[in-house]
């Protein structure tokens, strides 16, 4: 399964991500995964230094947390308005969610990125974005991200920006 639909660096190396886990997408998944907020909600809370990600896999209904570090966690199941769900662990993430922040707060990225139409920590696939409006720059920061994952061991997306709109 490709994680990255919209323009993600090829070469992600030996990052330990989603990559390996099958996931089978549900039927109209986005529906599901706002009744599932609340379960995942609780998951960034239980886990607030490892939480690295997130998918919600069908066939059987499960949640699939990407956690930082190497603890190995056993399934488990949680309540959510339908009942019972499945919650699975893959460990071996090298950055949580809030290390993604503090990288981003910290302004590593900016010698790599020096005028971002936008960056954020995409929390759900355990990565950081990083926008561009304009091709040349679309094109200049996929090599960019490229450059600072194999530095850096962060996983980055870079995404289209259609640029500032003046009203």
């Amino acid at each position: 399964m490709t994680l990255c639909a919209t323009a993600c660096t090829a070469d992600r190396g030996d990052r330990i991500g989603f990559d390996g886990v099958q996931i089978t997408p549900c039927p109209d998944q986005q529906a599901l995964e706002r009744q599932l907020a609340g379960v995942t909600a609780r998951l960034r809370v239980a886990f607030p230094e490892t939480y690295a990600g997130r998918r919600v896999s069908c066939d059987p209904l499960q949640v699939v947390v990407l956690l930082k570090g190497d603890t190995r966690y056993r399934t488990r199941t949680m309540q959510w308005p339908r009942g019972d769900i499945t919650v699975s662990f893959v460990s071996g993430s090298l950055y949580s969610s809030k290390d993604l922040r503090t990288i981003l707060g910290a302004r590593t990225l900016d010698r790599w990125f020096p005028d971002p139409d936008g960056m954020s920590v995409d929390a759900v696939n355990g990565q950081l974005e990083v926008g561009a409006a304009g091709d040349a720059k679309f094109s200049r920061y996929q090599a960019a991200a490229r450059e600072a994952e194999k530095s850096l061991g962060v996983p980055i997306v870079v995404k289209r920006k259609r640029g500032t709109i003046r009203l």
